[in-house]
């Protein structure tokens, strides 16, 4: 049941993404570099998921009466420097580039070699640390 229910959000969000064509690095990249260029699909896109996310949780916790102590909460209760080099990494990529996860994966249907470099060297980061504290 867990893959039908994330296999069709998934496919939501994939088609969601192919008719506002956010796929498109280069909106993205207008977007963070703040040009007046810029298209408003990207800014309604971010505030439609931060709407729905908070209506869906707060439904969540009200109908199962979850509390916050075993709902979707993160262990680490303060940041630390992996926490922010990382976020760091993140967002320059995604600066850099214009791809996050999803629409790097999207255009790798599309089969462009951003893309699929985005891929390679994404690998790379989430395995190249554990590799490194396995070293030390």
């Amino acid at each position: 049941m867990r893959f039908i229910i994330n296999f069709s959000l998934g496919m939501i969000f994939g088609f969601g993404l192919l008719i506002s064509n956010i796929f498109d690095s280069t909106k993205a990249k207008i977007f963070l570099l703040g040009s007046m260029d810029w298209n408003l699909s990207l800014l309604a896109t971010i505030l439609s998921s931060i709407i729905v996310s908070i209506i869906l949780l707060l439904l969540l916790k009200t109908i199962f009466q979850i509390t916050e102590d075993s709902f979707l909460t993160s262990q680490k209760k303060s940041l630390d420097r992996y926490s922010l080099i990382g976020s760091a990494l993140f967002g320059v990529g995604w600066g850099l580039t214009g791809l996050c996860v999803s629409t790097a994966t999207l255009n790798l249907v599309f089969n462009q070699w951003e893309s699929i470099l985005f891929f390679v060297f994404m690998a790379l980061g989430f395995y190249a640390p554990q590799f490194f504290k396995n070293l030390a």
